[in-house]
């Protein structure tokens, strides 16, 4: 479910979605990528981020490794609390292909007072293992937190990889 109330980007590509809510847990911002590691304060370091579409030789394809980013705020009341995170990817006919992947358990942290007012926010990284993606088109990643959807889902575009004379004749 998304509720109008301000905007926010869900960044993979440009894509900007509106804000989402369970709760009163918010979605800051969903980012797909290569790679990507959670530091201390709630830092990550993201390698390959952005990514939008993947090029295939021929499909079923796999693709050894890509990581969600999302960051999560909450109200005071709620830190330290553990909620359920889990992640769906559909393929275009809506199966979903993480079917025996559990729910995570995750927890916002108690931080340092700052000096400006920030929320106590998550910050979580989905290391997603090899994927096998049965066919091309559009698929989508869904977040849910405590059982309820957490904003727009991610899209993530397969297609055939063009030939090198596909490429050459475009270039010409």
């Amino acid at each position: 479910m998304c509720y109008d109330k301000a905007p926010l980007r869900i960044w993979c590509g440009l894509r900007v979605s509106c804000i989402a809510w369970v709760g009163s847990m918010q979605l800051q911002f969903a980012i797909l990528a290569d790679a990507a590691q959670v530091l201390p304060g709630g830092k990550f370091v993201i390698m390959g981020g952005g990514v939008q579409v993947l090029n295939a030789p021929s499909f079923p394809a796999m693709n050894p490794a890509l990581a969600l980013i999302v960051r999560l705020s909450v109200n005071s009341e709620e830190v330290e609390q553990q909620h359920m995170l889990r992640l769906e990817l559909l393929s275009p006919d809506g199966t979903n292909l993480f079917s025996e992947i559990e729910d995570k358990p995750i927890a916002a942290q108690r931080q340092q007072t700052p000096a400006v007012d920030i929320p106590p926010a998550y910050t979580v990284v989905i290391n997603l293992p090899a994927l096998v993606f049965p066919t091309e088109g559009k698929y989508q990643l869904r977040l849910f937190v405590d059982g309820q959807e957490l904003g727009n889902a991610v899209p993530l575009y397969l297609q055939l990889q063009p030939s090198v004379q596909e490429i050459e004749g475009a270039e010409a």
